[in-house]
Order: structure tokens, then sequence, then C-alpha cells
């Protein structure tokens, strides 16, 4: 009895290979044969797919046609997610976004992959964000079969996907949305870098000791800095709620120090505002790797070590 025709353009092999597999393992643990043959009509391969009717006869008809429908479809959501996302991504990003050049599409389609499956709590990719969509496009594909004995891939993706798809495109659209926030840093930091350059250093070196509390800046002899330097952007903060990060940019861009020698007991409070520094000040800028000053263990002005980091 024939059963499913399974048609597509693409990834031929790796459908074939797959799903014969599958009816490996179903002969294995159900003792059900499957029987497949290939035929080509137009542009698209199909693989006809079919059981003995005395082997739907010796065992529960309804059961084994569920069965070989799952192991299909468990096939085929694969294959859609580690195949045709990539593809689907492509597609969207070069009609909705064919202003960008080919490298900035390249970059969009690598940030919508890790917006798709980036866990913001552990901080790093993760399977089950695909996982999720795997499941979501299997129940589809079973759904579609108890009414179908064909299914062709591309038309399946484009008319009963639909949910699917638009989780990609918002994926893009954020993907989209990150790439010109990133973009306009580079050129941000690029003109900031820019005015260090230019202007006269108004000291040579910089301590800067983060706590906790705040940021405190010192010169090579460890004397602090009067309020001078931070005044008017102080005033600034208050008034358009400026952070002590963009404060601590704005003073470090306003001295334009050569060397600046970073001393932090909590770095991790600071990690924007250091990042933005690092960019900004590239080879002028150390980390100090743990003295006193950095464990907030003694007052800075009786350290003199520090003056020979």
């Amino acid at each position: 009895m024939h059963l499913l025709s399974i048609g597509a353009t693409e990834n031929l092999e790796q459908i074939k290979e797959r799903i014969l597999f599958e009816f490996k393992l179903l002969k294995e643990e159900e003792d059900v044969t499957v029987k497949s043959n290939e035929k080509k009509r137009g542009e698209f391969y199909f693989l006809n797919c079919s059981i003995l009717d005395e082997e739907l006869l010796r065992n529960s008809f309804s059961n084994t046609v569920s069965m070989f429908r799952y192991h299909v479809a468990n096939v085929l959501s694969d294959i859609i997610i580690s195949k045709w996302e990539k593809k689907l991504i492509d597609q969207i990003i070069k009609e909705h976004y064919y202003y960008f050049n080919e490298e900035e599409q390249k970059i969009i389609a690598k940030y919508s992959n890790r917006i798709l499956n980036f866990d913001d709590v552990e901080g790093k990719n993760s399977y089950l964000y695909e996982t999720n969509r795997k499941t979501q496009v299997l129940h589809k594909i079973l759904e579609y079969l108890e009414t179908n004995n064909q299914i062709i891939i591309e038309g399946f993706i484009k008319f009963r996907l639909k949910d699917y798809i638009s989780e990609l495109e918002d994926a893009v659209d954020r993907a989209v949305d990150e790439f010109l926030m990133e973009k306009e840093y580079k050129e941000f930091i690029k003109l900031l870098k820019y005015f260090v350059e230019i202007q006269e250093p108004k000291k040579d070196v910089i301590h800067v000791i983060l706590n906790s509390k705040g940021f405190k800046l010192y010169d090579i002899n460890m004397n602090q800095l009067n309020d001078d330097y931070l005044e008017d952007f102080t005033i600034e903060m208050a008034e358009n709620s400026m952070n002590y990060d963009d404060l601590l940019v704005s003073a470090l861009i306003t001295i334009a120090p050569n060397k600046i020698i970073i001393h932090s007991s909590c770095p991790q409070n600071y990690k924007e505002a250091l990042n933005t520094v690092k960019n900004i000040f590239d080879d002028r800028i150390m980390f100090c790797d743990g003295c006193e000053i950095c464990k907030d263990k003694i007052d800075v002005k009786n350290h003199v070590d520090t003056q020979r980091l």
C-alpha cells in the first residue's frame, strides 16, 4: 500500500539517507518493512514510500501508519531546521533587506542565527531553542500527513509553516537592528579615537580606581585629580541622566592621557565602560593584574608601588 510521496528540489541525499535510516529503525523496533523508490517529476525528485498489505494486516493498521508518519515527520522536521533554515534566513534578508551589500547580509544572517539560539541567562547558545523549533515543525508535519499522502518540502514550508517563518523574520529584524547599532557604535568610536589622537594630552599617565561606589582619577604621582576635569560632566550628568560609565569615558577623552592604568575591585560592574575605553584608547590602556588598590585593601594615598606599574 502506497503511504507517502516526499518531494523536494534540494537536500535530496540527506532526506533519502535519513528516511532510510528511520525505516531501518522501524523494521528493528516494530518489524515493519517500508519499501521506497525514487522518481523525478519536473524539477522535483520524489521518494515514494509503501508498506506491504500483508504487513499492514498483520499489525494494527492505525498504529503502523501512525508510527510511519512519526518517523517521517521526525526526519523532515530535523532536515528543515538543520538544512533549510539557513537558506530561509538568507531569503528573508535578500527580500526585505536587499539594500545591504553581500558582506553585510552575511553578518546579519550570522546575528539572526545567534538570536534564534542564544540563551541570555546562560550566556551561550542553547540547543533547547532549536529543539523547540523542530518540535513545532514536527507537529505541523504530523497534522498535515493525517490528510495528505504527498508532501513537497518547499511548498509545505511556504504555506504551512507561517508561524515558523514569522519567527525567523522576527530574528532577522532584530539582527538588523543589532547590526545597525553596532555599525553606529563603531563609527562613533572611530570619531572619538580621532578626537583623542589629535588633541594634546593633559596628563601623561592616569590611574583609574574603580569600586562599587564609583571611580576616581589619579595622576602618575597618585595625586587625585581635582574636580575641574569632571565638573562640567557632573552637571551634564544631573541634567541629562548621564551615568557614571558615560562620565568616566567623557573624562578620559577630555584628558586624553598617553597611558591609562585601570585598577578595579569589581570590573564586571564597569564592563560596558571598560570596553568602550579599550576601543577608544587601544594600546594606551592597560589593566592592573591585581595590586592592593584593586583589592580595596589600602588607602591610595599610602600606596606608592602603583607608580611602577
